[in-house]
């Protein structure tokens, strides 16, 4: 191993690595606002390239490292295209332990967010009658 080899390979981890904790944050806040879907497009654009590079010189390298960089790239760019309603879902489904998806489950169960029991528009309507008729009565 050359020390080519070496300085290639730790550029390649930092590559990779530079993508998962803005895919990471994308999934778990489903904020994309400060991010631009312009700087994505040449981002998704050129990794897109160097792995066709890659496999055009047989070189596994710079495929594997660019395969990763582009599924990473690919994902925010993705996310930043989509509407927010399917962010949302998207992000409940990788990352259960969102606050969205806890949201879900309690609304699910019939518990509002601050996790008393939810009432629904009947029960709201005729409470509404009910304290509307002690009013007359009064």
């Amino acid at each position: 191993m050359t020390v080519a080899d070496v300085i290639g390979g730790l550029a390649s981890c930092a590559s990779v690595a530079s993508f998962a904790p803005q895919a990471w944050r994308v999934v778990t806040t489903r904020d994309v606002s400060a991010l631009s879907w312009k700087m994505y497009v040449l981002t998704v654009g050129g990794f897109a390239l160097w792995t066709s590079y890659g496999v055009a010189l047989g070189s596994w390298p710079i495929i594997v490292t660019n395969s990763l960089c582009l599924v990473l790239s690919a994902f925010i760019l993705s996310m930043l295209l989509v509407p927010e309603r399917l962010r949302a879902r998207l992000g409940v489904r990788v990352d259960p332990s969102s606050p969205l998806a806890q949201d879900r489950r309690r609304a699910s169960s019939g518990l509002a967010p601050d996790g008393h029991r939810a009432h629904t528009r009947r029960e709201l309507r005729s409470s509404a009658r009910t304290s509307s008729r002690s009013r007359q009565v009064q």
